[in-house]
């Protein structure tokens, strides 16, 4: 009896187990383990971190010196230690996507800005008058004359825009009847001062626009002949009067009576001077013509020297 209860309560056991695990199976749950983890090959460069952490929960190797709250070189480092890394694949990185590509940067376009042609504007360079600048006919003399006409067209614009406002204002003094009568040749004249008020405007453009190049431009200065160098001047002007010199005193030249080279210097010539001038000084007993022969050499190169 003891051993029929004891079969009866075992096979209610098994079956109740298998029941369980069937439903368990089917629940998912954060700690079952995947079947792609249970059959995963050692850990390389290529890993991630949750790559190496389901390795380690499947291998139990949540122990010193590896904890699963570890950045990814200490994950690697314990492993190392322990022996389960695959290092043929070091010093490889990880395939990564590549970076999208950047969308250009879409810059607002500007409103368009309403300017003169260059193109109509002559560049005023050196001998600038006269010059012929559209639409005028007539060819400027000087400068003064195109700012007389850029004076003559800014009247002209007042002249017009006064002319377009007594219209206006005639115009809306009318009757209605009246306006519709004349309202067709309103228009035309209103059509008409307005083309010819734009054009002033751009012609008045133009002349300032030359104006304030021609302002810009230096007159060019008149070109000064060359001068020769107070050097040169020196030179020739010494090696004239050394042959004067010579020819006077018989072929002697002033190097011979000083007894100097010719590239002595300034102080070297002048100290030479002074001592033959005091040797041959009348007053001591010295030749008065060749006290003035050295007199005259000393001057000479003294006064030309280069």
């Amino acid at each position: 009896m003891e051993r029929y209860i004891f079969q009866s309560l075992l096979h209610q056991f098994r079956t109740g187990a298998e029941e369980y695990l069937k439903e368990y199976e089917k629940k998912p749950t954060h700690n079952k383990i995947p079947e792609r983890v249970l059959t995963m090959a050692k850990p390389t460069a290529k890993s991630t971190v949750s790559a190496m952490k389901d390795y380690i929960r499947v291998n139990k190797l949540n122990k010193a010196p590896i904890r699963l709250g570890m950045k990814r070189d200490e994950l690697i480092a314990g492993l190392r230690k322990l022996g389960h890394w695959d290092a043929q694949h070091d010093g490889v990185a990880p395939r990564r996507k590549p970076p999208a590509p950047k969308k250009p940067k879409q810059v607002p376009k500007k409103a368009p800005v309403r300017a003169i042609e260059d193109k109509k504007v002559p560049v005023p360079k050196d001998g600038l008058f006269p010059v012929k600048i559209e639409p005028y006919e007539k060819e400027f003399q000087n400068l003064a004359e195109v700012e007389d006409a850029e004076a003559k067209e800014t009247k002209e614009i007042e002249r017009l825009v006064e002319q377009k406002s007594k219209a206006a204002k005639q115009y809306s003094k009318m009757s209605k009847v009246e306006q519709v009568k004349s309202s067709r040749g309103h228009k035309e004249n209103m059509t008409k001062l307005t083309s010819d008020i734009s054009e002033s405007r751009k012609d008045r453009e133009i002349l300032r626009s030359f104006i304030k190049k021609a302002k810009r431009v230096k007159p060019a200065a008149p070109k000064k002949e060359a001068q020769p160098k107070k050097e040169q001047v020196n030179r020739i002007l010494r090696n004239r009067l050394m042959d004067d010199f010579k020819r006077e005193h018989k072929g002697k030249t002033v190097w011979k009576i000083l007894t100097l080279k010719p590239t002595a210097t300034r102080d070297a010539i002048r100290a030479r001077g002074r001592e033959l001038m005091r040797k041959n000084h009348p007053d001591k007993g010295g030749n008065k013509e060749t006290f003035q022969t050295i007199q005259q050499a000393v001057k000479l190169l003294m006064d030309t020297f280069v």
